[in-house]
């Protein structure tokens, strides 16, 4: 109950634009990557979409016990009733288009987010995927503290696992359409913060 305001839905709408915002780059790159490869009757074979869910405030319910007058809920309508999960701990069906979006997303940041939970369905008619709900894990800014605990020596604070195992564990391996956009496998690495071992 805490959670359910407005405030509480700010960094999901984020998360889910910021996605988006990948999901449009990585669209215009593939369009452009197989106009090249192919012509100008090129068929986009790999798309990503993002349902942009809706934050609204609850003005009844019939159901108190799970949302109350008041509350504020976020809804995201898909057109599929089962969601797959596409990229969230390592255990899920490599899917090509999926993976290439990871290392798409985490390429254009220079390694500093990393879009995960990427999960939803891929529709029949065009195989375009569609994702609801994703996540993005930022990497923090430094602060005064930090840099005082660097030159002071002090031991740094470091998550339990670092952003370049997150991303070896989440990408085990290139498709080829990493390498349109990072032939080097370098381009997640930023200055540092990533290191793929694809």
């Amino acid at each position: 109950p805490n959670e359910r305001t407005a405030d509480g839905f700010k960094d999901d709408l984020l998360d889910a634009w910021t996605v988006a915002s990948y999901a449009n780059r990585f669209n215009l790159h593939v369009t452009r990557q197989r106009a090249a490869q192919l012509g100008r009757d090129a068929v986009l074979d790999a798309a990503v979409q993002v349902c942009i869910p809706v934050v609204c405030e609850t003005i009844g319910s019939v159901m108190p016990h799970w949302v109350s007058s008041g509350d504020f809920v976020m809804i995201s309508l898909l057109e599929s009733e089962e969601v797959q999960k596409f990229v969230y701990n390592g255990n899920e069906r490599f899917d090509d288009t999926a993976q290439a979006f990871f290392h798409f997303c985490a390429s254009t940041a220079n390694g500093k987010e990393l879009a995960w939970d990427l999960q939803g369905y891929r529709e029949a008619a065009t195989g375009t995927l569609l994702l609801s709900n994703p996540a993005v894990y930022r990497q923090p800014q430094a602060g005064l503290g930090d840099i005082v605990s660097a030159v002071g020596g002090a031991a740094s604070r470091v998550s339990k696992i670092r952003p370049s195992e997150q991303f070896d564990l989440l990408h085990p391996k290139c498709t080829e359409l990493c390498e349109s956009f990072d032939p080097d496998r370098r381009g997640a690495y930023g200055k540092g913060n990533f290191i793929c071992s694809c």
